[in-house]
């Protein structure tokens, strides 16, 4: 029996060239966004390049969620300026902000990711999802070719994962092996719901590092402020997202 081709549509030339206009508007884009001003407690490690930026521009749009692109460029930013220590998000959904945090942690060899959700049930109940888990399935899809060992997750409250969060907690997980954590934050971004509790998670972060907190998270974020007075050495709000920098 002889062998059977395979007819391929190839893409036509204005579908070429339509993609090419997608992805120079892309470069354009990101090139006009400009970085947040503020006077960083640490050095800095060298900015990314103009590739860079809109390779991982549009990484993270592919994920839908919540992180808008002057937050994007903010997360660049700050994290030039993080210590060595775990990068942890509280409220990962379905990965979009942990996408870039993951990239970025690799890129200034910060430090492992830990992902802090209960991925719950969409409204209307586990009738209302395509299938049993999907939203954490979705969530490790998208991370699954950028952990490479450097990112899990604990599916609990922040509350429960707080208390398990400590030096040398290792987290294993099927979609993403073992991964050991120091049990110091240099980078920490809550994006839980309104009623959160953020102390458990703050009072974890290491001298020089970040915590940021989402839109809706405001009294969080005044709380926080107040309590640690002069131990902020840099604040600024990028979108909807408030950053700040410890000393």
């Amino acid at each position: 029996m002889g062998k059977v081709a395979l007819a391929i549509p190839a893409e036509k030339p204005e579908d070429l060239a339509s993609s090419e206009r997608t992805y120079l508007r892309l470069r354009e884009r990101v090139a006009a966004l400009k970085p947040p001003c503020f006077w960083p407690t640490r050095p800095a490690q060298p900015p990314l390049n103009a590739a860079e930026r809109a390779g991982l521009f549009r990484l993270v749009e592919a994920i839908p969620g919540p992180c808008g692109e002057v937050e994007m460029v903010a997360f660049m930013q700050a994290m030039r300026h993080a210590p060595a220590g775990d990068v942890v998000e509280v409220g990962a959904g379905w990965g979009r902000s942990a996408s870039l945090l993951v990239w970025l942690a690799g890129r200034y060899r910060i430090g492992a990711v830990l992902c802090v959700d209960a991925w719950s049930d969409p409204p209307g109940g586990a009738e209302a999802a395509p299938e049993p888990d999907s939203s954490l399935r979705i969530f490790e899809m998208n991370l699954a070719p950028l952990a490479q060992g450097r990112l899990n997750y604990i599916r609990a409250a922040p509350a429960e994962a707080a208390a398990r969060y400590r030096p040398g907690l290792t987290v294993a997980t099927d979609a993403f092996g073992a991964t050991t954590y120091e049990g110091a934050i240099a980078f920490l971004h809550i994006a839980g719901e309104g009623g959160l509790d953020a102390e458990p998670w703050t009072s974890k972060v290491a001298p020089g590092g970040w915590i940021v907190f989402e839109d809706g998270l405001r009294p969080q974020a005044d709380a926080f402020a107040e309590a640690a007075g002069d131990t902020i050495g840099a604040r600024f709000q990028a979108g909807g997202a408030l950053f700040f920098q410890l000393r």
